[in-house]
């Protein structure tokens, strides 16, 4: 039998600053998978929105830390582009 005990939790809460009780999380667990170093994990997803909450559970794929890298960076560069695009439409009409 394989000893599936688990060996750590992390809980990221993407908004904390938000004091409504509006926030969304993302928790993942992670549980030894029988072989030495090797590690699996169960992710899941919650939207808190005042007194209601949807779980989405993450099966057969996790979130990894490069991914969200590669999201940050691929935000990161949208948002400046935004950002340009505004100063041109500010600057054609002055």
């Amino acid at each position: 039998m394989i000893d599936q005990r688990l060996l750590n939790r992390s809980v990221f809460v993407f908004n904390p600053q938000d004091k409504d009780g509006n926030t969304i999380s993302m928790m993942t667990e992670y549980f030894n998978n029988g072989v030495p170093g090797g590690v699996f994990t169960n992710q899941e997803i919650t939207l808190y929105s005042n007194s209601n909450s949807a779980s989405f559970h993450i099966s057969g794929f996790t979130i990894t830390p490069e991914m969200l890298r590669n999201l940050a960076d691929q935000l990161e560069k949208q948002r400046e582009e935004a950002i340009s695009m505004t100063q041109l439409t500010i600057d054609k009409t002055h």
